[in-house]
């Protein structure tokens, strides 16, 4: 996301510019752009609710004051400015304890570059400097460190094209420096006339030497003194209200790289579900028993591209409290579900928490009865509001049925459904099909060919069956993951016991639009091998996450199958040091890139997060091997099961939870 950024105007390259930026202040005094980026102000704006990455566009009368509202963490570097159209401006910042910083301009530009040394509330405050008329301004605000969730990764050597507009608009983006590495940071516009500025932000904050400004070519050129995420935030001079403009990142000695995979173990104990952000950060949940109020709590973190952490969060009460999902939503947060044995109605509760950007709990709910009653997956829909599928034995015709709940964006219950017989039944994952209803893949015990199916149904929108299929053989077989594909059918991920070469080996099915199997492969070695997640990749293949044994050092390691749209495996990568990994969940980033995470037993830390190029490895790096699996395409029963169904009465509460925002490891493995 652009950010309205821009510092006070500079001395002007010659005359003739002068004269330009002359003309163009008087004509933005009278009206603003029609085609400006922005959000516009509520109306007399009053502790308004703005956020990292916000542009806001405004109305000031005379006399008036209007004021904004955000939430800071200290250890940040924000990046706040004011534009005016016809005034000089005067913002000030006051931070959680009321203490104050300030700038009132003789431009027509105030900004505040800030390090925040308090966790809580901002306000920033907007006002004229000198009186004498109302005007139009825009507010913007960046966090410069870490950066912003809007912003872009730039890679050595390359070179991305975009654009500023408004004048007060800013791009920011970042990149992984070393100490000794030699970096050039330069932005050149396209347009006639443009004057580009450059700033560079070390990794605690702090700005690297002063803000370059030139018309052409600006840039900042500096040895690297600090390890970690670098900010490089370009912005325009005020000589022109639009400017195309390319920015190219340059690197030369201390053995600079343009690779950003990354093997990272952080002090969290699992990542059970992983999504990724427009700007490639990942966001993760799991549990954690090392922080927070409980035996486990609900773990939040986020990831920027190359590795770091940008934000953690536990939730909990006094006894376990786990997420299983998490998925980003529209509105830049995210929304997490698992269970809680700490609140609600029974001994086990389904657990949702709709969380911003940064992981602060906007609502949150349980779900359930007197027994256990769990929610192993979430999507939000097309409606705006969420849907929740697992397993609960509160309300079941056997020992669990799967569950269902539909909600608003509230979270408040829409309709709820279960499905089952005289066992188990577990939904694992769901996803909203093209015709407004839902695919829910799982496992049963009551009907199929084994001890345990694979179970699959599809719904219409109101969560009434249209049709269902059992898959597998004489043993079990389960479905953990499925997904709706580009061409309108279906793809789910599991384990079988009733198939392949071992003991377990992981699954893989394409259906039809009507459940009907189109390929099916196992992958798998003499010992215990599964599927725990799939994706589709941007080339119509598919990219699988999960375990093998017997390859490496370790008795598991965690597994990635890259297959074409066919089924066919194109690469098989494993990766695991001395004890046991998993890989949970993968996602294909906007550059072709693959994200995993997972739990691990090898290293100093037990949650595993990792990054790797399309060919499923990281350069250098000693704990990758490319396995030798045995691929079967088996003949695989499906059946029609006759499932009951109830609409239970669930209850619900929204728990007051320990919140805890821990500093905790996070150790790089490779490279």
């Amino acid at each position: 996301m652009r950010l309205a950024v821009i510092s006070y105007i500079k001395k002007c390259c010659n005359v003739t510019v002068c004269l330009m930026v002359l003309a163009l202040f008087i004509a933005s005094a009278v009206v603003a752009e029609a085609t400006e980026e922005g959000i516009p102000c509520d109306a007399e704006p009053t502790n308004m609710n703005i956020t990292y990455g916000y542009l806001v566009t405004c109305s000031l009368d005379d006399g008036d004051i209007d004021t904004f509202r955000f939430y800071g963490q200290a250890g940040e570097t924000i990046w706040l400015h004011m534009h005016s159209q016809g005034s000089y401006p005067c913002i000030k910042l006051f931070k959680p304890d009321s203490t104050t910083v300030q700038h009132c301009s003789g431009t027509w530009n105030a900004y505040i570059e800030s390090y925040l040394d308090q966790t809580g509330t901002y306000t920033i405050t907007a006002q004229q400097h000198i009186f004498g008329g109302g005007f139009n301004y825009e507010i913007s605000l960046q966090r410069v460190s870490p950066p912003s969730d809007g912003a872009s990764l730039i890679q050595y050597g390359q070179t991305i094209t975009d654009e500023i507009n408004p004048e007060s608009d800013a791009d920011l983006f970042y990149f992984g420096g070393t100490i000794g590495y030699v970096i050039t940071a330069q932005a050149t516009s396209l347009s006639s006339p443009g004057c580009p500025c450059v700033a560079l932000y070390r990794p605690d904050g702090t700005q690297v030497g002063t803000t370059n400004c030139a018309c052409a070519t600006a840039g900042v050129y500096a040895t690297l003194d600090q390890n970690g995420t670098y900010s490089v935030l370009v912005t325009e001079n005020g000589v022109n209200s639009t400017m195309g403009y390319q920015v190219f990142l340059d690197c030369s000695g201390g053995g600079c790289t343009s690779g950003y995979g990354f093997a990272n173990v952080l002090g969290f104990d699992k990542g059970n579900s992983m999504d990724l952000l427009s700007n490639n950060a990942a966001i993760i949940a799991g549990y954690t028993s090392s922080f927070g109020a409980g035996m486990k709590d609900v773990a939040f973190l986020q990831v920027d591209a190359i590795g770091n952490i940008v934000s953690r969060r536990t939730y909990g009460g006094t006894n376990d409290d786990v997420a299983n999902s998490i998925v980003k939503t529209a509105d830049g947060g995210s929304v997490i579900a698992g269970y809680t044995n700490s609140y609600g109605a029974g001994n086990t509760d389904a657990l949702i928490l709709k969380l911003n950007s940064v992981g602060n709990i906007i609502w949150r709910r349980t779900y359930g009865g007197t027994n256990a009653d769990i929610i192993n997956s979430i999507i939000q829909t097309s409606d705006g509001g969420y849907i929740a599928a697992g397993e609960t034995s509160s309300y079941s015709a056997g020992s669990a049925d799967m569950l269902l709940i539909k909600l608003n964006s509230s979270g408040n219950i829409l309709w709820r459904r279960t499905y089952g017989g005289v066992y188990s039944e577990t939904a694992t994952s769901i996803v909203q099909t093209s015709d407004g209803g839902y695919l829910v893949a799982g496992y049963t015990d009551s009907f199929g060919s084994g001890t345990i199916d694979a179970l699959i149904m599809k719904l219409n929108a109101s969560g009434n069956i249209l049709w269902r299929r059992t898959y597998g053989g004489p043993n079990e077989d389960k479905a953990y993951s499925v997904l709706s594909t580009s061409d309108g059918a279906y793809i789910i991920a599991g384990t079988t016991k009733s198939f392949g070469a071992g003991n377990n080996d992981a699954l893989v099915m394409k259906l039809d639009s009507s459940g009907n199997i189109q390929w099916r492969r196992t992958f798998g070695t003499a010992g215990d091998d599964g599927a725990y997640s799939i994706t589709q990749t941007a080339d119509g293949g598919y990219l699988i996450g999960g375990y093998a044994a017997s390859f490496g050092s370790g008795p598991a390691e965690g597994l990635m199958i890259k297959l074409s749209s066919s089924g066919v495996a194109q690469r098989i990568n494993s990766f695991g040091g001395a004890a046991a990994d998993y890989i949970l969940t993968t996602k294909e980033t906007s550059s072709g890139d693959w994200v995993a995470t997972g739990q691990t037993a090898s290293f100093s830390s037990p949650l595993l997060a990792l990054k790797v190029d399309s060919t499923g490895n990281i350069p250098a790096c000693s704990y990758f091997t490319t396995p030798a699996l045995t691929i079967t395409a088996p003949s695989i029963s499906a059946t029609a099961p006759a499932l009951s169904g109830s609409a239970p009465a669930l209850s619900g509460s929204a728990p007051a939870f320990t919140i805890t925002a821990p500093s905790i490891a996070n150790t790089k493995i490779c490279p």
